[in-house]
This record gives C-alpha cells, structure tokens and sequence, in this order.
C-alpha cells in the first residue's frame, strides 16, 4: 500500500474579529478524485469545530491543569457529555448556555431527568 496522493488544504477567515489562516496536510493511498477523502476531510472538521473547538476554547481544555491518572480523560468525557445534552435541549451557544445555567441548580438537574 503506498501513497497514492497528497493533499493541501488552505483555509482563511475571521474568528471573532481576528483574521487566521492555516494550512494542512493529508496523505492517503486513495487516488486524488476520490469524492471520500474530501468528504472525510470535511466529516473531520466538522467534528472539530463542533466539538474539540467548544471544549478547547470554552471549557479550556488544553490548558486543563490535570494531567496524571484517568482524570483528563474522565473529564473531558464529562464535557463531551454536557455539550451533548445541552445541544439536545436546544442551546446553539454552549457559552450561553453556561452564562444561563451557571447559577441555576434547580435548572440544571432539571436536565438530567
């Protein structure tokens, strides 16, 4: 199995009010038109930034300061798991959501039943 072909994806934009730009890489053994590596690439990022961006940049998951024993990987499924009820009960903004709930109890155990 070798590679069959190399592909550079270029992105640019604003986040917030400052502009990015970025540049990746992906290999594969598949031959360059194949329609499944655009999607896959795409399938990826669209996980990304649904996911990882919102703990990344919301619950500062990067920068978490556990880091020994199973607690990282305990509390990112945690998070994974709130954004996911949050996200079934309606709320587009995670951050919203928070700044909504965050002093609220009774309404926050009210998603759990």
């Amino acid at each position: 199995m070798g590679v069959g072909c190399v592909i550079k994806v270029s992105r640019s934009g604003t986040r917030g009010n400052e502009p990015f730009k970025s540049i990746s890489y992906y290999m594969s053994s598949k031959s360059p038109q194949s329609r499944r590596l655009v999607d896959g690439i795409r399938e990826h990022w669209l996980i990304e930034n649904s996911l990882h961006w919102v703990k990344d940049v919301i619950y500062e998951e990067d920068i978490s300061p556990q880091i020994s024993g199973f607690a990282p990987k305990n509390l990112s499924l945690l998070k994974t798991w709130v954004l996911t009820l949050l996200r079934a009960h309606g709320f587009d903004s995670i951050k919203a959501a928070i700044s909504e709930m965050s002093h609220n109890l009774k309404y926050i155990l009210s998603f759990c039943t």
